[in-house]
């Protein structure tokens, strides 16, 4: 195993590309982090809902098999690996600077709990939510004072809604991972929980009839940035093939060279490392699967997205409808 620390941002609801339109369009960060890092141009969300992304990217599983609605969980923590497992298994401290408390709540038995002895002075767990600037004044804090020793894993969530300076305070934690000492030894991955639609399409959530975000499949909606950097791996390069969130967990096992099996009854489904894909040894295309609802819920729609092509299928009347992304890059002419 080789012991290495872990920055894990996360920012809530920014999509792959720009539109200048709203406060959801991929932020400058992520352009500059381009530069030292890889960026997978094409990246799925599990499931477009935070809790229900959150479920899948901290545990290398879908969402479906890992939560069953949207403040509910119900898994068994001996059979998975997780960042908890890390903290169990490995000595790793885990430091979850999650901005809100019901997320925070939720998280904690995927991530391990927030150490309240790590907050600077006027900052509590019971605190509703912690904005963008608070997140990194208390990473800022904690990454100066240090209370623990290597290694360990802080995970970011930041939230680019109402915040026009979100790229400003996540670019501040960066230079902070600098100034410590920790950027070219750590693995550092960026990327959002899911996208939002995009409002020059007008196929948003009141053309679809007043639903939520979360019941929207379209690609601006499910596609997401993500940028991944480590010890020894390349720089300012692009991968095309399609990945998703549930491998990103597998990844960081595999950097740190742990075994992530205990997921054996869902080898089929469960995440798999990309470092094969980096090393050019694998360029296999992949099928990635997101839904927007869990098993018992009504209305479930699951999508399949395979190189070029969309399949869309609605869980309840059994209907579908098939999209050529290629030549169809607003997923208007269904196929089917």
């Amino acid at each position: 195993m080789e012991k290495k620390n872990i920055f894990w941002f996360i920012i809530d609801s920014v999509r792959t590309f720009r539109t200048g339109q709203d406060d959801r369009d991929r932020i400058d960060i992520m352009d500059e982090f381009s530069k030292d890092s890889i960026e997978f141009t094409n990246c799925y969300t599990s499931a477009p809902s935070s809790l229900l992304a959150a479920g899948a990217m901290f545990s290398g599983l879908p969402s479906v098999f890992v939560a069953r609605h949207f403040n509910d969980w119900k898994f068994n923590i001996e059979n998975i690996s997780i960042l908890k497992t890390l903290v169990e298994e490995h000595g790793y401290t885990s430091i979850p600077l999650i901005n809100g408390r019901n997320a925070r709540e939720k998280y904690k038995n995927l991530l391990s709990a927030f150490p309240s002895s790590f907050l600077p002075k006027g900052r509590y767990l019971r605190d509703y939510s912690w904005n963008n600037e608070e997140v990194t004044e208390i990473f800022e804090h904690i990454i100066k004072i240090k209370p623990f020793e290597d290694p360990f894993a802080f995970v970011f969530w930041y939230d680019c809604r109402r915040d026009p300076n979100t790229s400003k305070h996540v670019e501040k934690a960066i230079n902070l991972i600098k100034e410590h000492g920790y950027y070219d030894d750590s693995i550092i991955a960026m990327h959002s929980d899911h996208g939002y639609p995009d409002p020059r399409t007008k196929l948003d959530e009141s053309f679809f009839k007043g639903m939520g975000h979360d019941m929207i499949l379209t690609d601006d909606n499910v596609k997401t940035p993500l940028f991944l950097k480590y010890p020894g791996a390349p720089s300012n390069i692009k991968i095309n093939p399609a990945v998703g969130h549930i491998d990103i967990l597998p990844t960081m096992f595999d950097i740190l060279n742990i075994p992530m099996n205990k997921v054996n009854d869902y080898h089929s489904f469960k995440g798999k490392s990309l470092k094969p894909i980096i090393e050019g040894k694998e360029d296999n295309e992949r099928c990635i699967r997101v839904d927007t609802r869990l098993q018992m819920d009504k209305d479930r729609i699951t999508a399949y997205r395979k190189g070029d092509f969309k399949f869309i299928y609605f869980q309840d009347d059994h209907s579908s409808l098939l999209y050529d992304l290629k030549n169809d890059q607003f997923e208007t002419q269904d196929l089917s």
